[in-house]
């Protein structure tokens, strides 16, 4: 066998997997393996890619299986271990209770300083601070940059809890601001307001 061919076929063998890395801008989702597997130690949300799958597509799946929520924004990834791993950096708007699989026995909301508190696996632990200082850097760039930071397309991110994000390079009005943001005071972000989806399409409708 030739060694492009015996490289292939060993590529088609290697399992790879992929996972999102859930944090707020302040804290990150970490989830503890059972007793019996990997020590009771601590890791993210991820796991084996099925096949067909791509990396973004298992990492949503198996976030889902695991800790029972898979939305929010990605942002930037990290690429491990020769291709294996692909952790998707994915920010939310506000920490939310897990709702764990069989393989994992309790779930903690991780201050972004304090990870080294938690007993995590070794392959997790490597990259811990790589992750965290890629979330810093994009907060402090988005924080003071509204039109950046809001311009994602609208995605609920819960059945009752959807966020207003303004896809647009115009800003938002003063008026809107105001008028959305009494909607809900408990905003999900800093200066980011939230309204009901046919109540934002009604005031835009208005000021064309």
């Amino acid at each position: 066998m030739s060694f492009k061919l015996w490289l292939e076929s060993t590529e088609k063998d290697i399992k790879k997997s992929a996972g999102l890395f859930l944090t707020d801008g302040k804290q990150f989702l970490a989830i503890q393996y059972e007793p019996n597997s990997h020590s009771g130690k601590w890791t993210t949300p991820g796991g084996h890619l099925k096949s067909g799958e791509t990396a973004l597509e298992g990492a949503k799946r198996e976030t889902k299986e695991e800790c029972g929520y898979n939305h929010g924004k990605v942002f930037d990834k990290i690429i491990e271990d020769g291709g294996r791993w692909t952790s998707f950096l994915c920010i939310i708007d506000k920490p939310f209770k897990a709702k764990l699989s069989k393989e994992h026995t309790n779930s903690k909301w991780v201050d972004l300083d304090n990870w080294k508190e938690l007993d995590f696996h070794p392959f997790v632990k490597q990259s811990l601070q790589e992750h965290i200082d890629k979330i810093k850097k994009y907060i402090k760039k988005n924080e003071s940059d509204l039109d950046t930071f809001w311009a994602s397309p609208f995605e609920p991110s819960a059945p009752d809890n959807r966020t207003l994000v303004f896809n647009t390079r115009t800003p938002p009005s003063k008026k809107a601001r105001k008028l959305f943001g009494k909607k809900n005071k408990k905003s999900t972000r800093k200066g980011q307001p939230t309204a009901d989806p046919k109540e934002i399409g009604q005031h835009f409708a208005r000021q064309q």
